[in-house]
């Protein structure tokens, strides 16, 4: 029971959903706390809010499980979950090359920075995992370096307003919560799973 219980909260928090979730809280809920650090990161889009929110489901959710499924169906990888270090090293290039793309069109087509930010935490995850399990053979938990990544953003971007206080601290609980279930699922490590939630606060501390 455990274990198909910590197997839904991997589902459910997997890596490919933080950018749509990123990208409802920005575009329909919170404006971050208007300061030096920020300003420059505000979207100023003149598209539509569901227009982006779609380009950002489709390319950073549906079109890499797309192409994941073509890779699992033609035995490039033995499932889309991808449990192998080696397995991850194709997608973590692939995942990357969607960013950078993403990165260009919100900074200079759709006038979205903070977007744009949001994308730069993903490759800068990606690629240092990618270096990690293809000259390390050390696969870091992806789940929490993002859900820590995740977590750290809104701390810093919102700098514990009221408002957003009780989603913050729900979002640490979950972070442990994650961390638990890929132990459970025996997915990661210890050593794995805390490394994960060490890279999800660097990669937002070199920014700072």
């Amino acid at each position: 029971m455990l274990r198909k219980i910590a197997s839904f909260i991997s589902h459910i928090t997997h890596p490919l959903w933080l950018p749509t979730v990123s990208t409802i809280l920005i575009l329909y809920f919170w404006q971050p706390q208007k300061n030096v650090l920020t300003l420059f990161l505000l979207p100023n889009s003149a598209y539509p809010s569901y227009l982006i929110l779609i380009y950002v489901i489709l390319s950073t959710a549906i079109i890499p499980l797309l192409i994941f499924y073509y890779m699992q169906k033609n035995n490039k990888i033995d499932s889309i979950k991808m449990h192998t270090a080696k397995e991850r090293r194709l997608p973590s290039i692939i995942l990357i090359g969607i960013h950078i793309i993403n990165i260009i069109l919100f900074l200079s087509l759709i006038k979205a920075p903070l977007l744009a930010f949001v994308s730069l935490i993903a490759v800068l995850i990606i690629a240092i995992s990618y270096i990690s399990v293809t000259f390390f053979d050390f696969k870091i938990s992806l789940h929490t370096s993002s859900i820590t990544a995740f977590t750290v953003a809104i701390f810093v971007l919102y700098q514990l307003h009221i408002s957003t206080l009780p989603f913050l601290l729900f979002m640490i609980l979950l972070s442990i919560v994650v961390g638990f279930a890929r132990k459970v699922v025996k997915a990661h490590s210890l050593t794995q799973i805390f490394a994960g939630y060490a890279l999800g606060i660097l990669s937002i501390v070199l920014y700072l």
